[in-house]
């Protein structure tokens, strides 16, 4: 059981190096963040020394910043780290070499806003879920070798018992619980929050998946929250 995993964000390229100086700004708790723009077999030695799970960032349009993701991604998988990647556009030998993937429009001004709520789904859900704890390894084996994921992000207010059901309601396609293989969520709300209410949450999403789909989810609450709850789910 590896309970303190060390998580990376690197980012590729112009593209991928702005998107981590914007990341890290906006504290997120737990991640290191790195820069690579060259091939050589030393640096990524080093950029993933002790990593469990990368995050990658890359510009896929950029045939230099494809290609050094794809040697990166090939050390990634012989060292047997979760490798997640943000990419501009689907390239079958990059996505096929990451354990999971999402596609978006790096010149968006909602990048950002779509990245960080996956970055803090799987980060929190291990390392700050003070009700509701996920092992790395559930984790691990949910997203490993599994695909193009989707994603939702969703708040309001937590003052309901049904608040979680609420937000869900308000604004989720359900077609992407639906159609989901694999679910990951994690619920965060003010310190007042209680269990019965993320148990809502999970019975919901749960009343709308596959019978066959496999479900993990994390919860916590935040001190700096008032009387809001968050949701973020992931599906593959």
């Amino acid at each position: 059981m590896l309970k303190n995993p060390k998580i990376k964000a690197i980012g590729i390229g112009s593209y991928g190096h702005d998107v981590v100086d914007k990341l890290a700004k906006n504290n997120l708790k737990y991640v290191e963040f790195c820069k690579l723009n060259n091939y050589k077999s030393d640096d990524y030695t080093e950029i993933l020394d002790d990593a469990n799970i990368v995050f990658l960032i890359v510009d896929t349009f950029d045939e230099k910043s494809k290609n050094i993701a794809y040697n990166l991604t090939k050390n990634t998988k012989q060292k047997g780290i979760l490798t997640l990647a943000f990419l501009s556009c689907k390239i079958d030998q990059l996505t096929q070499s990451v354990d999971s993937y999402t596609i978006f429009d790096f010149q968006s001004n909602d990048l950002l806003d779509n990245i960080i709520p996956i970055v803090k789904c799987i980060t929190y859900t291990i390392l700050e879920a003070h009700m509701i704890y996920v092992e790395m390894d559930d984790i691990k084996k949910l997203i490993k070798n599994s695909g193009q994921m989707n994603a939702f992000f969703g708040c309001g207010s937590s003052l309901e018992m049904d608040s979680g059901v609420t937000i869900l309601k308000a604004s989720l396609d359900t077609k992407l619980i639906k159609n989901a293989k694999k679910i990951l969520f994690f619920v965060v709300g003010s310190p007042d929050i209680a269990l019965c209410q993320v148990e809502k949450v999970a019975e919901y999403i749960k009343s709308i998946a596959s019978n066959n789909a496999e479900i993990v989810f994390g919860a916590s609450y935040d001190k700096n929250l008032n009387d809001e709850m968050q949701i973020t789910i992931l599906t593959i």
